[in-house]
């Protein structure tokens, strides 16, 4: 029993190896390790997840929901990045986010969504398109005074089932996002 579980171990530890060295590849990938958690941040979250942990989820959910395994399983990557950040360190975001924007224009991104509130929140949807399909999807954006979050999405992506897709691995800034 102790041996399998080593070889099963093995076998993980070398698929998530051959993923990682792949995610920098997919069309729809947008680095973002370099955003830096404020030190200061009262709460924060990093997740990222990535081919193998996401067959697991599908499988997961393969017998109470076989449409919401399949759009899972076409995702290659998810990643996200939170943190609440003081009042006056929202100016780096906002150029942050600037930065970012520009930059995707520059790689074929498109601005599919701008929200903006008066002296509250903003937010930009970006969308990679490579063959009549959606590869990449970038949601970035801030609330002043409280939070900032970056999440981007990348593989094969149903823009309509983005919103159950955050609703079922509660990533909180997709469950209301729906781009049908």
């Amino acid at each position: 029993m102790k041996s399998q579980l080593k070889f099963l171990c093995v076998l993980l530890g070398l698929a998530a190896t051959q993923v990682a060295a792949k995610v920098d590849d997919l069309p729809g990938y947008v680095d973002l390790s370099h955003i830096a958690v404020p030190e200061d941040a009262k709460e924060s979250i990093e997740v990222n997840l990535k081919k193998p942990l996401l067959r697991l989820a599908a499988a997961a959910v393969q017998l109470s929901d076989p449409e919401l395994a399949r759009i899972i399983d076409d995702i290659d990557l998810i990643a996200v990045t939170g943190f609440t950040v003081a009042q006056e360190d929202m100016s780096v975001f906002q150029a942050e986010m600037a930065r970012i924007g520009q930059q995707l224009g520059e790689q074929g991104w498109e601005k599919a969504a701008r929200v903006r509130e008066k002296g509250g929140e903003q937010f930009e949807v970006y969308l990679k398109a490579k063959d009549e399909e959606i590869v990449g999807l970038l949601v970035m954006g801030f609330e002043k005074g409280q939070e900032a979050v970056f999440v981007n999405l990348a593989g094969r992506i149903d823009p309509a089932q983005i919103g159950r897709i955050g609703s079922r691995l509660n990533i909180s800034p997709l469950d209301s996002l729906h781009l049908d």
